[in-house]
């Protein structure tokens, strides 16, 4: 459904019609209504260039779709939402709607069930988890989802895995990777790698811009910066890594044409 009573939205998004003409079973309790929503990557609609945005978000989705569960009419899946996540409103979309569907750490099953659109990488205006190879995550994008992913769903990359006894020696790697930018501002991948024979328990990575670029997000890591300097420490799901393994953070900056800094690992 797209259109209700003249008022368009996203196609598959618009269930302003529930609340007057609810699906009604024989069965009571078994109707699940599934939402579809997107960025700018997919068209673009009059709420992203609203001077509230992404503030005018919440307000936008109880309209279309978040009510039905916020008034108890029944359970919602967002069915798909998705992006490429190249321009600046798109990220503020996404994490505007990751924190709607609400944290599985706080909210537990009170919130929102979803699918990302894609796993697959060969959607045209959104991309997908899978980078281009089919093989490797985009841990930019899956990072953004950690909040809402089901309690002991797998991080990216890392994990646990054994590590070697007590001879063992802890040491790890870093490569800065620039995913896209666009001037005004940029997105890095870092992946951080154990170079040792034991396994980390975590680990830092240490950076120095030259320029005026600060953090503006981070995800799968936490960080501290002073001046141009930056230091990021594991998430609690990722510390631990293997003997040979790796894990990834990403993270948000600005202003944008800063290109890739040295960065240093150290383990524990």
């Amino acid at each position: 459904m797209q259109t209700f009573n003249g008022v368009s939205g996203w196609w598959g998004g618009n269930l302003m019609g529930v609340g007057q003409y609810p699906v009604q079973l024989d069965v009571a309790n078994r109707v699940v209504y599934s939402a579809h929503d997107y960025a700018t990557s997919v068209a673009q609609q009059s709420w992203f260039s609203d001077p509230a945005f992404p503030a005018n978000m919440p307000g936008i989705w109880d309209k279309y779709w978040g009510y039905i569960f916020k008034q108890n009419i029944a359970p919602v899946w967002v069915g798909e939402f998705g992006t490429t996540l190249q321009a600046t409103v798109d990220q503020k979309w996404l994490a505007a709607l990751v924190s709607y569907l609400r944290p599985t750490s706080t909210s537990g099953a009170d919130s929102f069930h979803w699918t990302f659109w894609s796993w697959n990488p060969n959607s045209g205006d959104t991309g997908g988890i899978l980078k281009d190879d089919w093989q490797s995550v985009d841990t930019v994008k899956d990072g953004y989802l950690t909040s809402v992913k089901a309690p002991g769903f797998p991080g990216t990359g890392g994990g646990g895995g054994g590590g070697g006894g007590g001879g063992g020696t802890a040491a790890c790697s870093a490569a800065y990777t620039v995913s896209s930018d666009w001037g005004g501002g940029f997105n890095a991948e870092v992946k951080v790698t154990n170079t040792g024979t034991a396994a980390l328990s975590s680990w830092k990575v240490t950076w120095t811009w030259s320029g005026a670029q600060r953090v503006t997000s981070m995800w799968n890591a936490s960080y501290t910066q002073s001046g141009g300097t930056v230091t990021a420490s594991n998430a609690a799901h990722n510390g631990t890594v293997a003997a040979g393994g790796s894990t990834s953070f990403g993270f948000g900056g600005a202003p944008g044409g800063g290109g890739a800094p040295s960065v240093t690992c150290t383990a524990a």
